[in-house]
């Protein structure tokens, strides 16, 4: 089965970025995982700590692109604490490594 990564691009007001994540942990998480989203995972810049970026995998662009349009709504209310509306892109995952643990 396809995978998709959706990244949303946030920037925050100076001294905003807390009450983001917050938000984004409150909101965001829950909900996606109500609309078939794998994982969540909310990345902030070192270089620019008012620079975030969520990442979220979903098994089939529709799903993510349904789940936005729900989401809407309430990303209109984080929007109040960023400089410009969030940039959205998805990605379809071609391919992926991920380290295999070893049992002891």
């Amino acid at each position: 089965m396809q995978k998709y990564r959706a990244l949303v691009h946030y920037y925050f007001n100076k001294g905003m970025v807390k009450e983001g994540i917050r938000f984004l942990e409150r909101e965001l998480i829950k909900k996606a995982e109500e609309y078939g989203c794998h994982d969540v995972e909310i990345w902030q810049s070192e270089k620019d700590i008012n620079y975030v970026v969520g990442m979220g995998t979903w098994n089939s662009l529709e799903d993510a692109r349904r789940f936005q349009a729900l989401w809407e709504s309430k990303e209109q209310e984080l929007t109040r604490l960023c400089i410009n509306t969030p940039k959205r892109e998805f990605f379809k995952i071609q391919s992926m490594y991920r380290e295999s643990k070893k049992a002891a």
